[in-house]
């Protein structure tokens, strides 16, 4: 069984569409001022009326409830992404289903002993690591026993040759990828993606 396939952070319209087109479950859309990839609310509403099929994620840190409620209510977003340490209190505020996301800033490079089993969850190590083979390693010593849980997908800095071969061996429930960068100014290749999805059908 093909894992569910979740496109984090697009800030394109290209690569909106290209996802779309792979059948995908989720597409994210990152609010963070802060981050790289952030995308100014209006651009994700302008985005988001050109495609159609995958469910729609915002992630953002810190929001009171009458903020996170105007954004439900101004976009055709289905979930929120939060940090795991502010999900519980953001829950507590609103009835928007969110995901956790559990990263090397809040988890200290160790996958907990115990996860939610009543909410999907992203873990991710993506900012510091860069060894593949060395943050597959850790994870299949440490916490394989999660590759399969219903609810977990793997945001992991892998090129799509790993990431095929990490899905053939170990069975995911959901994967993470990225939207390609730019070869040159207005112009984006999907050619290795290509690659992942081919090898799903």
């Amino acid at each position: 069984m093909q894992p569910k396939i979740l496109a984090r952070k697009i800030t394109s319209l290209t690569d909106a569409r290209y996802f779309s087109a792979k059948n995908i479950t989720y597409l994210s859309f990152d609010l963070n001022p802060d981050s790289e990839e952030f995308i100014a609310l209006k651009q994700v509403n302008e985005i988001t009326e050109w495609i159609e099929g995958p469910k729609l994620l915002l992630e953002m840190d810190g929001l009171e409830k009458d903020a996170i409620n105007e954004l439900k209510n101004m976009s055709s977003i289905d979930q929120m992404i939060f940090n795991e340490d502010q999900a519980g209190s953001v829950k507590s505020e609103t009835d928007f289903e969110l995901f956790n996301l559990y990263d090397e800033k809040n988890i200290k490079f160790n996958i907990p002993k115990e996860l939610p089993e009543d909410k999907f969850i992203i873990i991710s190590f993506t900012d510091t690591i860069r060894n593949s083979y060395s943050l597959m390693t850790m994870i299949e010593r440490n916490r394989s026993s999660l590759f399969q849980r219903p609810n977990i997908f793997w945001d992991l800095p892998i090129s799509v040759t790993e990431m095929n071969y990490f899905i053939s061996h170990f069975h995911p429930y959901g994967m993470v990828v990225r939207g390609s960068s730019e070869e040159k100014l207005g112009m984006k290749s999907f050619e290795e993606l290509d690659e992942l999805f081919d090898e799903e059908e």
